[in-house]
């Protein structure tokens, strides 16, 4: 039931990045990760096991229709350097921006050797 909820959070944390245009000074640890075990925020986290693992959790809620290669492409969007540092980094805390543009790298990069 946690990690159900730990999914749900996530979604739900994406969707108000995407439709709340009011939010600001976001701590980087709020943001949405997709990871089971970043706890120190750093690169190293992202590991290629630990992405896929959440992604294709079985208890990940995702819609039937999507294939493997779709729901990997959806979060290589959510943190394409082009999106990420257009929609979500300006929402991030200042001093942290550095660090988000990391994060989303390391993310981007572990997704991209899943597809």
């Amino acid at each position: 039931q946690a990690l159900q909820q730990f999914f749900a959070i996530y979604d739900a944390k994406w969707a108000e990045l995407k439709t709340n245009h009011n939010l600001s000074s976001i701590d980087v640890r709020e943001l949405p990760w997709p990871s089971l075990a970043l706890k120190h925020f750093t690169v190293q986290e992202f590991t290629r096991e630990d992405v896929l693992t959440f992604v294709f959790h079985p208890l990940r809620p995702s819609p039937m229709q999507k294939s493997a290669k779709d729901r990997v492409k959806t979060e290589v969007l959510r943190f394409h350097p082009d999106k990420f540092d257009a929609f979500v980094l300006p929402k991030v805390r200042e001093d942290q921006r550095a660090l988000a543009q990391e994060l989303a790298g390391a993310a981007v990069r572990a997704l991209t050797t899943i597809m």
